[in-house]
């Protein structure tokens, strides 16, 4: 088992949340460019 300092944990847990949120809203952006892309599809007049 390996511990941590406090304050290198606090970085370590900072450091996580940044990235979660980083990748939240890069997935966030996928999704709606999907959607948006799905709509316009949806959208377009069938020939």
């Amino acid at each position: 088992m390996w511990q941590l300092e406090g304050w290198q944990n606090r970085a370590l847990v900072g450091r996580v949340d940044v990235g979660i949120k980083r990748w939240a809203a890069f997935l966030r952006s996928g999704v709606a460019a999907l959607y948006s892309s799905r709509a316009a599809a949806v959208a377009a007049p069938k020939e």
